[in-house]
């Protein structure tokens, strides 16, 4: 095509030309023709081609990020050429199809609709149906896709900034100055409350267990004796990972559980199997349950009582040795935490971090814990399936390969994105875990702990919380 001094006429004309060649449909090139001039009263007519060409053929969908294609315009199988984007930016007049939105970019702007409602008319041309050549309705559909897409991109971007910021702030704000230690001395309900309690801030206290009789008498040989014959209920595993996943990342499995004497718990603790781990952390206040002649030993701390405006839901009773070590999980309660004896290390993260622990659902199990025949005192294993699912994290912060690498639940995980903070609470120290923060704890020497849980508050937060999680569904597994 030759250049002319006014290529926007020049345009004009050859628009008038081809008008004549389809006359058949002359009431919807007509109206697209107006439509057109119109545009080229603004300086665009010479894309005029592009539009009239891609009302005829709409071969949307080849290159989306730098080509459209306009096809034919003749009344018969005739084509009359394509209008590429790099024709209309060196001016040789062969423009795309500007003026009614569709861009150069990936995706479509809003305009895309405006052509398509105006020219195809919904699938039809003239009243003549589209479907003679099989992609009428393809055409409307690709453009409808091609903007969904889009449009969740910019959406996905939104909520991946939304986190980079949220995930800023909680390191600058909670997580920069790790897990404070107070002492109980200064400590009043009001404070606790307002500085921590409504901030959802974990603290570690000193000194508020120095008046419980149970500081002073715990241990597991005064312990064996108060209650030798009493049965209490009992975790077992081969590992010492009570409540977890199986390595391949397929299962959840929980302990086998039996009520045992509490002086042959104490003799299991004592003389250790390479494949049976006793842990006593039955939970589902266990200590208020079975262990009732200790009561007087132990009494609830007021500052927590006050600022909680209510007595606990639960009290637990945990004793273990090094070999047990607990998953990562979270729980719906306030949790005071306090170590009698030994210490404990626990892993926290954040309630922001939820997006990025691929949260899901497995198939729950059961370990059974059966001795091998021959009267020997080792044991065998088997886990059996329950038929019930449970939701559970496979993210491990503290051992990160114990799950395989290449296994399915771990597909969205993004670990590289969590922010741990670690602290040991020793022994007459207490930790208030504020209620949905996740965590995993351990041990390094024999140990002995209470815990009060107090029921959480499910008002603002818990709501903004679940928003979170529902929102991104980064964590979720395919």
């Amino acid at each position: 095509m030759s250049m002319s001094s006014n290529p926007y006429t020049d345009n004009s004309n050859n628009l008038n030309k081809k008008t004549s060649i389809v006359n058949t449909n002359t009431y919807r090139i007509n109206e697209m023709k107006e439509g057109v001039k119109s545009r080229a009263g603004s300086g665009l007519g010479s894309e005029a081609r592009a539009v009239e060409a891609r009302a005829v053929e709409a071969r949307a969908g080849e290159t989306w990020a730098g080509e459209a294609r306009a096809g034919e315009a003749r009344e018969g199988e005739a084509r009359e050429g394509e209008a590429r984007a790099g024709e209309a930016r060196s001016g040789e007049g062969e423009a795309r199809a500007r003026s009614s939105g569709i861009c150069g970019d990936v995706g479509f702007s809003s305009g895309v609709g405006r052509v398509r409602d105006q020219v195809l008319g919904g699938g039809s041309f003239g009243g003549r149906g589209r479907e003679d050549d099989g992609r009428g309705g393809g055409v409307s559909s690709e453009l409808r896709s091609a903007n969904a897409h889009s449009r969740g991109c910019a959406q996905t971007r939104a909520i991946q900034e939304a986190l980079d910021t949220l995930r800023g702030n909680v390191k600058s704000l909670v997580v920069s100055g790790g897990i404070p230690r107070i002492s109980s001395k200064s400590l009043t309900s009001l404070k606790f409350y307002r500085e921590y309690v409504a901030k959802n801030q974990p603290v570690i206290i000193t000194g508020c267990l120095n008046e419980w009789p149970a500081s002073k008498l715990w241990s597991m040989d005064y312990l064996s004796k108060i209650l030798g014959e009493e049965k209490v209920t009992i975790d077992f595993t081969p590992d010492g990972r009570g409540d977890s996943l199986t390595p391949d990342g397929k299962t959840f499995v929980v302990p086998a559980t039996r009520k045992v004497r509490f002086r042959d718990f104490a003799h299991i603790l004592r003389s250790p199997k390479p494949n049976r781990v006793a842990y006593l952390q039955h939970q589902n206040s266990n200590f208020s349950k079975e262990f009732k002649i200790l009561h007087s030993h132990i009494k609830p701390l007021r500052f927590a009582e006050e600022a909680f405006s209510a007595p606990p839901d639960a009290v637990n009773i945990w004793v273990g040795d090094q070999r047990s070590v607990s998953s990562l999980h979270r729980d719906p309660y306030e949790n005071i935490y306090c170590v009698i004896r030994g210490s404990k290390t626990f892993t926290l993260l954040p309630p922001s971090d939820a997006p990025y622990l691929a949260e899901q659902e497995f198939p729950l199990a059961e370990l059974e814990m059966r001795r091998h025949e021959g009267g020997t005192r080792d044991c065998h294993w088997r886990i059996n399936p329950t038929g019930q699912k449970v939701r559970w994290i496979p993210v491990d912060p503290d051992f990160p390969k114990r799950i395989r690498a290449d296994a399915k639940c771990l597909r969205n995980a993004r670990p590289d994105l969590i922010s741990p903070l670690r602290c040991t609470v020793d022994a007459g120290e207490v930790l208030y875990l504020p209620s949905s923060w996740f965590h995993q704890v351990s041990q390094t020497t024999l140990t002995i702990a209470v815990n009060f849980w107090y029921d959480m508050e499910f008002g603002m937060r818990w709501a903004l919380l679940e928003y979170l999680e529902h929102s991104t569904k980064i964590g979720s597994a395919d």
